[in-house]
């Protein structure tokens, strides 16, 4: 297996304008045929089961899902499909840039949306995403004269819903300064994770104290920073070891440890077992 996970990108014109695309695959056509193995996107894709029954791996976690549901990745989540070709289903996918540049509301609980997996729907749920799923296939039948606004506002009630019919469905308390914090911690972690492991960096480069980016962060997820860091490093940390062929001392580098004894004795403290034995486990 390679070291590299494969990244695939959204690719629907040449045009550059590649953010969004809405396909249909009733039984018989399995669009998940084309990428085989652990891989990861640079966009969201929702999955819309209407038939048939399918599994898929997220992040290590097999499931079986059942229609009607909606199977959710998020950006850069490895996952691995099994085949999908006795099923109904309609994907919809879009990347982090169509979902900003459109000024979407549903920009603000993006991350609730796609907090899990999978969301099981009951049938009248699915007939009511239905009518605005057909609405956008009928504003692409117009071709150049489609209006991207119009794709937006939909997808932007699409996403609302689905997280309405989840069971994630109490927002947070809203304020506009604390979300703008949440968000670009969120941002700066997603970045430098790897090479800054302490809450003290993160607060600096945001320029508020670490007392009031715990209570922010804590107020959107319950969590702390600390916790969201180093949750962040063992999610990296076990894609690694399973999906990879570097060696247990090679991810204590790739994720920024001085050294692979400092790695394995966290990696233990959270997982029970030392990386060689996750590692095995695979096998």
């Amino acid at each position: 297996m390679d070291s590299q996970i494969p990244r695939y990108q959204l690719q629907i014109s040449q045009t550059g304008q590649d953010l969004f695309m809405i396909k249909s695959a009733d039984a018989g056509l399995d669009l998940y045929s084309m990428y085989h193995g652990p891989h990861t996107h640079d966009y969201y894709c929702l999955s819309f089961l209407y038939e048939g029954s399918t599994e898929h791996s997220a992040d290590l976690k097999w499931s079986k899902t059942e229609a009607p549901a909606i199977l959710l990745l998020d950006v850069d989540q490895v996952h691995t499909h099994a085949s999908t070709k006795d099923c109904k289903i309609i994907y919809i996918c879009f990347s982090p840039d169509f979902l900003h540049r459109g000024h979407m509301k549903s920009a603000q609980c993006i991350d609730s949306v796609f907090s899990q997996p999978v969301v099981q729907l009951s049938a009248c749920q699915l007939q009511e995403l239905d009518t605005y799923i057909q609405l956008i296939f009928k504003e692409q039948e117009k071709g150049s004269r489609q209006d991207i606004r119009i794709i937006s506002s939909l997808l932007d009630i699409i996403l609302i819903l689905t997280l309405k019919f989840s069971e994630f469905s109490e927002p947070a308390p809203y304020d506009h300064k604390k979300k703008e914090l949440y968000l670009r911690f969120k941002s700066v972690l997603k970045t430098h994770f790897k090479m800054y492991h302490q809450v003290n960096y993160y607060a600096s480069a945001l320029q508020v104290g670490t007392d009031k980016l715990t209570e922010v962060i804590r107020m959107y997820t319950g969590r702390s920073p600390k916790q969201l860091i180093d949750e962040r490093l063992i999610a990296e940390a076990k894609r690694l070891l399973y999906w990879s062929d570097l060696r247990a001392k090679e991810v204590a580098w790739e994720l920024g440890f001085e050294t692979d004894a400092y790695f394995n004795r966290f990696f233990k403290k959270h997982m029970a077992i030392t990386p060689k034995e996750f590692q095995k486990s695979k096998s």
